[in-house]
């Protein structure tokens, strides 16, 4: 699991500082700049697409983790389910 964390701590941290580049270029657009001017090496459409890569990247694994979860969550004796 300490692998595992380790990865999902550089992926969160890699996201936060993608997302707040990305908050930077959408001020500076809605500010009166153009989309493609904002930064001349990276363009906002090519760092939106890179967040969303990784963003869904980080959704199939934590999908993977959940599905076990609610195996482990159907183990409830009948019993005890939720009134």
């Amino acid at each position: 699991m300490d692998r595992s964390d380790d990865i999902s701590e550089a992926r969160r941290l890699r996201v936060r500082a993608q997302l707040l580049r990305l908050h930077a270029m959408a001020m500076a657009v809605v500010n009166g700049y153009g989309a493609g001017t904002v930064t001349p090496r990276e363009p906002i459409w090519e760092l939106a697409e890179e967040i969303a890569e990784d963003l869904d990247g980080g959704a199939a694994d934590f999908s993977a983790e959940v599905a076990l979860v609610e195996r482990l969550a159907g183990l409830r004796p009948w019993d005890k389910a939720p009134i």
